[in-house]
């Protein structure tokens, strides 16, 4: 299972497992160099996707910005 909650963080969870088994945090995009800072802007992860038998998740932060993760 996949989680987001309004936060910086994707969570993945083991069905039998209390606790997130990995975490991935979004930083900022920095406007100008276009890389990723530390900084709060109050932003946060919005939207996730999964498909059962698939080790790729989409994740979607509240700026519009758009990650494609692994799980390995």
């Amino acid at each position: 299972m996949v989680k987001q909650i309004r936060s910086k963080h994707v969570y993945a969870y083991y069905k039998s497992l209390p606790k997130p088994i990995t975490a991935h945090k979004f930083g900022s995009i920095d406007p100008v160099t276009g890389k990723e800072t530390e900084e709060d802007n109050g932003q946060f992860v919005s939207s996730v996707c999964w498909r059962r038998k698939s080790n790729m998740v989409v994740a979607v932060k509240s700026s519009g910005c758009i990650k494609l993760l692994q799980m390995v």
